[in-house]
């Protein structure tokens, strides 16, 4: 039996980032004894992409709106054609557009397009035009329920055909053999520690986490947020108004979580939007009970009172007091920790992500005969 051509199309593919990290797993995970992927790069190829076992096409495009940008939905549709692909999907808004498109005039058997965060990019003409391509595709893929009641809400996407497939996280081991300490972050060994991962960006809402350690004043507890972008000055002139600036540590990385994740006794994710997190997954299959608001697919991943708490989303008020309880009681700490990690461990295992997306694509193709 030929193997099922399945091309992915992403913006970039550059470490760091949850849809490309989940992206990696997948094809990395694919049985390549009966799928055959390819890869297709919109932007120019960047020196932190992410290498992979396949085929890869990079666009080059660089703008929507460029004469490059319209040419190769042109260019897309005859490599398409001409390499026979069977499934195209889509991750991102430009890649959905030239994708789409694209895989129309070349005739691809079924065309996907995943969902994976709430919509906080949506604007009036946007949303038309998600519409409009949403109408051209087949199905959607999407990791939480709560995306796919969105998608539906937004979109005028059948829920029909929108398949809720969570995300595969594992949590590796240091990749150079070597594990961080308190010590070496200028955290006191003796010192409770609440941790948060996130990019440094404005979604994010670090400024609610600096905001909340301010209400709890202890200055037996310490804060570490971890994470890249461009918000780390104002974050850290943020720390030194409320009077934190010694109890608030930045570590600027994106590898390695499980190392920095054995360091925390109380995980916090402050996202205004989220779709599925994978550092609330992270969180609890590290063991560690998790406070974040109830935003996108949270509540799918936090079993509030017993993994952790679930907040008002931006009551910055409950937030402390929630961090305070925990840090008020290590049993509560232990207990909600061992039942996260059972939890994660049973629902968002790599091998059931890959192995059901596998099974959403023949069952797809086979409605194509």
């Amino acid at each position: 039996m030929a193997r099922i051509k399945i091309a992915y199309m992403i913006d970039t593919l550059v470490a760091g980032g949850g849809t490309e990290n989940q992206l990696v797993k997948l094809i990395s995970g694919l049985n390549r004894g009966r799928f055959e992927p390819y890869l297709i790069i919109l932007r120019p190829k960047d020196e932190l992409s992410i290498e992979l076992d396949c085929p890869v096409k990079y666009l080059n495009v660089k703008s929507l709106k460029s004469c490059k940008g319209i040419t190769a939905i042109f260019k897309l549709s005859r490599w398409l054609k001409r390499e026979e692909i069977d499934i195209l999907q889509m991750f991102y808004f430009d890649s959905r557009f030239i994708g789409t498109l694209a895989a129309r005039i070349a005739k691809v058997k079924r065309v996907i397009y995943s969902r994976r965060e709430m919509g906080w990019w949506y604007t009036p003409f946007k949303l038309k035009v998600a519409r409009f391509l949403a109408a051209r595709c087949d199905a959607c893929l999407a990791n939480s329920e709560a995306v796919k009641k969105m998608v539906t809400a937004t979109e005028k996407f059948p829920p029909g055909k929108i398949k809720v497939i969570y995300n595969g996280v594992d949590l590796q081991a240091p990749a150079n053999g070597q594990r961080i300490s308190r010590s070496d972050l200028n955290i006191p060994d003796d010192a409770l520690l609440v941790g948060i991962v996130a990019n440094l960006r404005p979604v994010k809402r670090l400024d609610r986490f600096i905001e909340a350690a301010a209400l709890i004043n202890r200055r037996d507890v310490h804060y570490l947020i971890v994470g890249q972008g461009d918000l780390r000055t104002e974050l850290e002139n943020l720390a030194v108004q409320k009077g934190l600036a010694d109890n608030i540590h930045f570590y600027h990385t994106v590898k390695d979580i499980a190392n920095i994740l054995d360091l925390i006794d109380i995980a916090v994710l402050t996202s205004e939007s989220e779709g599925l997190s994978n550092v609330l997954i992270e969180y609890a299959l590290a063991g560690i009970p998790a406070v974040a608001f109830d935003v996108g697919g949270n509540r799918e991943i936090i079993r509030d009172s017993h993994t952790g708490y679930i907040l008002p989303p931006g009551d910055t008020e409950a937030l402390a007091g929630r961090i305070a309880e925990l840090l008020n009681n290590r049993e509560m700490r232990q207990i909600m920790g061992a039942e996260a990690h059972e939890f994660a461990g049973n629902t968002f295992s790599v091998d059931e992500m890959v192995r059901t997306t596998q099974s959403f694509y023949l069952q797809l193709l086979d409605h194509s005969k």
